[in-house]
This record gives C-alpha cells, sequence and structure tokens, in this order.
C-alpha cells in the first residue's frame, strides 16, 4: 500500500506555509574527511500544522531542527519562516530538547521567564504570562520549586512552559520525552496535544518513535539514513481529539506497519 493511498485528508487549511525548506544540504568537517548530513531535503509545513518527523539514528533529524532554528547554517539551499529566510536564532522559534536543561539554582517560575530575561534584561513584564502557562501545562502550585523536586516529567513541562514564553509561531522538539519511562512518555505525548490543540502553533517534533508520532501528528515524515531527504510523507487520517483508542484504529495500524517497513528498508540500504 502506498502512503498516499492511506491517509487521504487534507493539510490543516491555513494561509500559506509557516516553513518551507528547499534544496537543503548541509556539510561538515569531520577528523578526516567531510560528511553530508542532509542532501537536498525538501519540505513545506502548513501553518498550525504538527510534523513529526522520524528516520534512523544519525539521519540528520536533529541537525535539521538545528537548521530550521537557525542554530546551524546550511551548506546549500535555504529555510524560510513566513517567507524570511532562516539567518539566525530567532523569537518566532521555541526549541525543546529531550534534556530540559534546566538551572538547578532557579525556581520553576525563574526558569520559564528565562527567556524573556535574556532578551530585554528583566522579566518582571512576562511573570503573569510564566504562571498562566505553567497552569496550562498542569504545574500551578509549583512556582517557587526547584528542579531538583520535580519527576522527569515535570521537568519536561516546565521546558515546554518556557519554550512558549515568547509566544512562538513554530515549536521545535527534539525527542523531548526520550529520556522519560513508558508511562510517563505516553501521559507527555497526551499533554502536548492538550496544550497544541489549544494554541495556533507550528510544531516540528523529532521522534524514534512511530507510535508516538502517529498520535501526535498531522503529517509524518519519513527521512532515509544519512545523508537525510525525505523517502516518504503520510497525513494521519485520525480525528481528534485523539486517546488511548487510536492505538486501536485500523488506520493507525496500517501507517505503523508501513512507516516500519520504510524504515527497516532505509538501514538495509544503509548497511
Amino acid at each position: 500500500m502506498k502512503m498516499d493511498e492511506m491517509a487521504t485528508h487534507s493539510a490543516p487549511s491555513r494561509a500559506g506555509p509557516a516553513i518551507e525548506i528547499s534544496g537543503l544540504t548541509l556539510d561538515y568537517a569531520a577528523v578526516d574527511r567531510m560528511i553530508t548530513a542532509l542532501s537536498g531535503f525538501e519540505l513545506s509545513i502548513a501553518r498550525g500544522e504538527f510534523v513529526s518527523v522520524i528516520g534512523p539514528s544519525g539521519c540528520g533529524k536533529s541537525t535539521l531542527l538545528s537548521v530550521i532554528g537557525g542554530l546551524l547554517r546550511p551548506s546549500v539551499g535555504e529555510v524560510r519562516i513566513d517567507k524570511a529566510p532562516v539567518t539566525g536564532p530567532s523569537e518566532k522559534l521555541g526549541f525543546v530538547f529531550q534534556d530540559p536543561v534546566l538551572l538547578p539554582w532557579r525556581t520553576v517560575l525563574e526558569n520559564v521567564l528565562l527567556p524573556a530575561q535574556l532578551r530585554s534584561g528583566s522579566a518582571r513584564d512576562y511573570v503573569e504570562r510564566g504562571l498562566q502557562l505553567l497552569q496550562t501545562v498542569g504545574l500551578q502550585g509549583f512556582e517557587r520549586n526547584y528542579p531538583k523536586e520535580l519527576s522527569g516529567g515535570m521537568r519536561q513541562r516546565v521546558a515546554i512552559a518556557r519554550a512558549l514564553l515568547l509566544d512562538p509561531e513554530v515549536l521545535l522538539m527534539d525527542e523531548p520525552f526520550g529520556a522519560l519511562d513508558a508511562i510517563t512518555r505516553e501521559r507527555m505525548a497526551y499533554e502536548l496535544l492538550r496544550i497544541w490543540q489549544g494554541t495556533d502553533k507550528t510544531v516540528v517534533f523529532v521522534t524514534h518513535s512511530i507510535a508516538e508520532a502517529i498520535l501526535l501528528s498531522d503529517r509524518v515524515v519519513a527521512m532515509s539514513g544519512r545523508p537525510g531527504r525525505v523517502v516518504a510523507e503520510c497525513r494521519i487520517d485520525l480525528p481528534r481529539p485523539r486517546g488511548l483508542r487510536s492505538h486501536e484504529d485500523a488506520r493507525f495500524l496500517a501507517v505503523s506497519r508501513e512507516l516500519h517497513r520504510l524504515l527497516m528498508h532505509s538501514e538495509e540500504n544503509r548497511a
């Protein structure tokens, strides 16, 4: 079954793409040779769309996020956000990484307010928004706690609230639940869906979990082994809001099987 036969509903209807990636190639110097991490990468993401990126280890998924976020410059090609070329980090973008990277000497609220403090030297004007975000992610009452007093899932919620503080248009998430246990990871996936559905954010979500990608996404993009490129795109034709029964849907199982097949084939070709 071809990927475009499994799901036919269109992407969220938005006015133009939020992210356009054209002819993206990225080379970097290793000890004794040049390595191509991404090659001819092409992708367009609509405003408000939730797109997950999957692929074999080392295929360039995290590198792709770094280029979208302006942390790395491409060797060839370009990334545009709202039609403007990405030339460096921007307040239009929020990052969430696998490690929450919270400052242990700062309280929960102080960690959330950090982006505003770094931008202007003062976070005073963002205190109310920070408190609202902590309520949104289910951490009301923990504002004065320190990271060591929180569970892994709670620390990741703080990181999500921090990424949303400056109201970015795009949220870039690099395996944000990868270090969590299975039960906490599943709970965080549902929590992320709840938060995202209450906003108009565009999300690019990197994960190794096919089930997680299908559950969360409007569309799943599968990458080849290095050098990374798009080998398939699959629209997820599952109703929202999604829950535990989504995993039992025949469409969920069909997409999961096909994505597994594609990734196995990619790994075999790389070997």
